[in-house]
């Protein structure tokens, strides 16, 4: 009996392809082409608890959109960001690939500000911090 192949790669049946999958059309959003990574703009709320590679990864465009990836479920600190800014705020949950519009955030007088993980189950997620448009003044 000949055996079928399946139209699919066989790597598409692995662990985990289906979550790189998501992860790629979410990034295509984004003009990921230009993101820069950036250690320096965000930290963890605490440094208690953690293995030295367990840290937010961020990367992003130096005035724009910054996306930062977060293997805990912790608050972070988002640093480097305009002094009064307003932001928004987009949750994405790398193992479902669903997306959670989160509260907007304004940064302090020192360009900081706490972000408190998504009230989802799971470990790891990521936070899409985006410039309000400037309005007339």
């Amino acid at each position: 009996m000949k055996r079928r192949r399946s139209a699919r790669p066989s790597w598409h049946r692995l662990p985990g392809s289906g979550q790189i999958g998501r992860g790629k059309a979410f990034l295509e959003r984004y003009p990921w082409q230009r993101f820069e990574p950036h250690a320096e703009w965000a930290s963890w709320a605490g440094s208690e608890g953690h293995l030295p590679a367990e840290v937010p990864y961020t990367a992003g465009i130096p005035g724009g959109v910054r996306i930062t990836y977060a293997p805990l479920p912790r608050a972070i600190t988002v640093d480097r960001l305009d002094p009064g800014g307003g932001y928004s705020v987009l949750y994405f949950d790398p193992t479902e690939g669903t997306t959670l519009k989160g509260q907007p955030l304004r940064a302090d007088a020192s360009g900081k500000a706490r972000v408190e993980p998504p009230n989802a189950p799971g470990g790891d997620w990521v936070l899409v911090v985006d410039p309000e448009p400037a309005g007339p003044r």
